[in-house]
């Protein structure tokens, strides 16, 4: 019998159990994980990416305060207005923010001024999570391109080119967002030509 609260409904660890054995028993293959229940002990099959969901789920199971979305300087976060305006109010300490998000992305040039988007969430407990996201397609065009900026009339007035290659090279870029990792890189690829279009550049062989 399932562990339960003083109202009989399961406990809130014994649900988590619940939803991780839920996406184990759909796996057809991976390794085996010893599950022991309050009166036997059973054995699931566990696919390795399954591991990868279970921070999610646990996430999950505490209470949410609210999300927002930013925009910040890779390795270069540091307390400001608009951090501050975003955070505040969900109780997020903008300091250790700024510090997990450097070290996070530390690994980006720096002299590039890497804009990346930036997902929080934050909980009732003031602690937070947060997920970088690759940065805008138009940020990669741009790069591609060696241009400051699109056009102002685009379709009418070109401002490059960029190869076919850098196209399929920055499809398989953004696919690494989770996101977007499910979409066929032929429809990114479109996906990355359209935003070029609208920027005034134009796709050579």
């Amino acid at each position: 019998m399932s562990p339960t609260t003083p109202d009989g409904r399961p406990s809130r660890g014994r649900a988590l159990l619940d939803i991780v054995v839920t996406i184990i028993r759909r796996a057809n293959a991976g390794v085996c994980v010893h599950v022991p229940a309050s009166s036997s002990s059973c054995t699931y099959t566990v696919p390795f990416f399954v591991f990868s969901f279970i921070p999610w789920v646990v996430m999950a199971a505490r209470v949410v305060k609210g999300v927002c979305r930013l925009r910040v300087s890779a390795g270069q976060a540091k307390p400001s207005p608009a951090i501050g305006q975003a955070l505040g109010p969900l109780g997020v300490n903008m300091m250790e923010f700024c510090k997990q998000f450097n070290e996070q992305t530390k690994t980006y040039k720096l002299d590039r001024g890497t804009i990346l988007p930036v997902h929080l969430t934050a909980f009732e407990d003031r602690t937070f999570a947060f997920e970088v996201k690759t940065p805008p397609t138009s940020w990669y065009l741009k790069q591609a391109a060696g241009i400051q900026a699109g056009s102002s009339e685009p379709g009418k007035t070109s401002v490059g080119t960029i190869s076919a290659r850098a196209v399929y090279e920055i499809a398989q870029m953004k696919r690494r967002d989770a996101t977007l990792a499910n979409i066929p890189l032929e429809s990114m690829c479109k996906t990355v030509i359209g935003t070029a279009k609208t920027m005034g550049l134009e796709v050579v062989d």
